[in-house]
């Protein structure tokens, strides 16, 4: 290409539409692009159960109370009286 060829002139300039004509006709509106937004996963923590750890009772010694022997009172065995069976006087002279 030659310097200066072709001439400087201006690029085709596409005839200017009314403002008006372009709110109208929605194929002419430039579109925005929507930036999609990445959503970040959030990762969720893993909460470490902490182990209780068990407190060991301590077993109080229940002291053993001493049981007093009590003294058994001998009971006097009373001596049963022995009825004396009255002899039937047997009468033979019936």
């Amino acid at each position: 290409l030659l310097k200066g060829w072709p001439p400087a002139t201006h690029p085709p300039v596409r005839p200017h539409m009314p403002l008006a004509y372009k709110q109208r006709a929605p194929h002419l509106k430039k579109k925005k692009k929507k930036k999609k937004k990445k959503k970040k996963k959030k990762k969720k923590k893993k909460k470490k159960k902490k182990k209780k750890k068990k407190k060991k009772k301590k077993k109080k010694k229940k002291k053993k109370k001493k049981k007093k022997k009590k003294k058994k009172k001998k009971k006097k065995k009373k001596k049963k009286k022995k009825k004396k069976k009255k002899k039937k006087k047997r009468s033979y002279d019936r």
